[in-house]
């Protein structure tokens, strides 16, 4: 169940800016686990992870050690230019 919280902080818009641009995935191995934009930035586990309890990320299958997080229609509502 998707927690309610009207606005992302800084950091969750910036992380959600970057999702929506497709392409971001979570990278597993051996139990350590990143998430990786194209551009090669790395994002918080604790950042994405309130993105997911928020309703406005999720996970896609996983594909070998990569996961695709993809930006639902809630996450694409809370991006600062949607609530502008």
């Amino acid at each position: 169940m998707a927690l309610s919280n009207p606005k992302p902080t800084a950091s969750q818009a910036a992380a959600l800016a970057l999702i929506a641009r497709g392409g971001t995935y979570r990278w597993e191995h051996s139990g350590t686990w990143y998430i990786i934009a194209p551009d090669g930035t790395t994002m918080s586990k604790t950042t994405v992870n309130a993105l997911v309890r928020r309703g406005w990320v999720e996970y896609g299958t996983l594909r070998g050690i990569k996961r695709p997080l993809t930006i639902t229609e809630a996450g694409r509502q809370a991006l600062p230019s949607a609530t502008s």
